[in-house]
């Protein structure tokens, strides 16, 4: 659910990324029936592109420079 509540940029770098264990398990979710995960989903809040939750495993944090720079210009 984290990653579908996630809002994205669509034109640019992303601000956040996520790590798959394999494409395999990637290629079993997607073949699950998403109707519960959408009902569970329903109204719940989007996570803002550069936002952590306590449920994250923080791999590696950026500096995010390049957004910075690029609301500078």
């Amino acid at each position: 659910g984290r990653i579908m509540r996630t809002e994205y940029i669509i034109d640019d770098f992303q601000k956040t990324y996520f790590v798959i264990s394999s494409f395999s398990d990637l290629l079993n979710d997607c073949y699950q029936d998403f109707g519960p995960l959408y009902d569970r989903l329903k109204g719940a809040s989007s996570i803002l592109p550069h936002e952590t939750i306590s449920s994250d495993k923080i791999i590696n944090r950026g500096s995010q420079h390049y957004f910075l720079n690029k609301a500078k210009s």
